[in-house]
């Protein structure tokens, strides 16, 4: 069950009619994907690797009749590799199907932007991470807004940028604080308040942490929820989840790495809503991470 986090964002070049294309990695493992939720643009290739498990990836007009068009990577099995060109705008849904509603994704796919991106790029220095853009032509463009996430699903607001109407580099420096992985995108805003997104950015903090950390997202969650421990060396615990009334309802043993630890609940949307207690445990030396979350 346990995961690393294996999430690759390429570096893209150029943006538009004359965009390079950028392969975007999945990973199927967990009864899960990761990411489970990406914006791309017209033209880039999404790749799904299957590294745990017997899973597929199902995109047909059967299962989701609003798909611009049908993709899917076949039948069931372990051990594949499947790659999805994109062509057409629009949103697309996905899903393995023995493990579906629970495991699914979805893929937004951008037009061309309104706007000649010649570069982006997240680079970190002790702590703190310089994004920076530049643009061949923006002579439409009104507004860009820097956005940030922990976990490529929620992201928000981090400064507003007037565009300068001529090609132009614009950086932000952002502090990362105590997360480990950051994400970035920037969205662009046109004069006529029309809105594109560019791909997102994964940025690593150098930061070395000091003591361990448990975080739980999403939360609240409605049918599962992820568990990432930050862990300053390797060791062995377990993972725990009481009910309100302080019963153990879910118990796993996992030997803990130095490091970012992601992990997966399966079945959580059989809890009944209300609120909840997660227990990491450090067998080693008796130490007790815990966070509360809540079943909408």
């Amino acid at each position: 069950m346990r995961m690393r986090n294996y999430l690759q964002i390429l570096f893209f070049i150029a943006l538009g009619f004359s965009a390079k294309a950028i392969t975007y990695n999945v990973t199927v493992q967990n009864f899960s994907f990761t990411p489970s939720v990406l914006v791309i643009n017209q033209g880039d290739v999404v790749t799904w690797t299957n590294v745990g498990g017997f899973h597929n990836v199902n995109g047909g007009l059967g299962a989701f009749p609003l798909n611009p068009e049908g993709f899917t990577s076949g039948a069931v099995g372990a051990g594949w590799t499947f790659s999805k060109t994109f062509t057409i705008p629009g949103t697309y849904g996905y899903q393995c199907d023995p493990h579906a509603p629970n495991m699914a994704g979805s893929i937004t796919v951008n037009g061309p932007l309104p706007i000649e991106l010649k570069s982006i790029s997240a680079v970190v220095n002790e702590g703190i991470c310089k994004v920076e853009w530049k643009t061949d032509k923006e002579e439409s463009i009104s507004m860009f807004t820097l956005q940030k996430s922990t976990n490529a699903l929620d992201f928000k607001d981090v400064v507003d940028i007037n565009a300068n109407h001529m090609p132009s580099t614009y950086s932000y420096m952002d502090d990362m604080g105590a997360d480990q992985y950051v994400y970035y995108r920037v969205k662009i805003r046109d004069d006529n308040n029309a809105i594109k997104y560019t791909p997102i950015r994964l940025a690593q903090n150098d930061v070395k942490i000091t003591k361990n950390t448990l975080t739980l997202l999403p939360n609240p969650f409605v049918d599962h929820f992820h568990i990432s421990v930050q862990a300053v060396k390797s060791w062995v615990g377990a993972i725990m989840v009481y009910d309100i009334t302080g019963r153990v309802i879910y118990s796993e043993k996992y030997n803990f790495e130095e490091g970012h630890n992601y992990f997966h609940i399966e079945n959580s949307d059989q809890f009944p809503k209300g609120h909840y207690i997660v227990a990491v445990r450090n067998t080693n030396n008796k130490e007790v991470l815990s966070a509360s979350i809540i079943k909408q």
